[in-house]
């Protein structure tokens, strides 16, 4: 399996609920360095690390991926929210999806804070809040 493709299509989805009640107007990527054309405040998720666990061979796969929130700047305070509200929407997750046909079990777990918080390009800073998950999925 490759559960990086199915679990970033499922944050994907439920990263759309969130920010539609948070009211968060950024985009969600699925790139761990957005583009400078990209509008911020915006959100980035990705896979960081897989392994498979050998005595279920590919039906289980465990993951950890990180979820931010980003913008330009020295201040927090605009994204502060969105990112509280991903990682209260996350941490301690699990849910049955259908992804190709195929059913899984998607678990998170938060394991920490992103870091760094504080990133300066070309002269400008930005500011991200995020955290790190363990994400379980098993098929069948």
């Amino acid at each position: 399996m490759f559960g990086s493709e199915i679990v970033s299509r499922f944050i994907l989805e439920q990263l759309a609920i969130v920010r539609a009640a948070q009211g968060f107007t950024g985009a969600a990527h699925g790139l761990p360095i957005l583009p400078q054309a990209v509008p911020l405040p915006a959100m980035a998720f990705y896979p960081e690390y897989s392994v498979y666990e050998a005595q279920t061979g590919l039906a289980y796969e465990g993951l950890r991926f990180a979820i931010k929130v980003m913008v330009a700047g020295t201040s927090t305070g605009s994204i502060r929210p969105m990112a509280l509200a991903q990682l209260n929407h996350f941490d301690g997750r699990i849910a049955n999806y259908t992804y190709e046909a195929v059913n899984y079990q998607i678990s998170f777990t938060a394991n920490g804070e992103l870091l760094p918080t504080t990133v300066v390009d070309a002269g400008t800073f930005y500011r991200q809040l995020g955290t790190i998950y363990n994400v379980d999925i098993t098929s069948g």
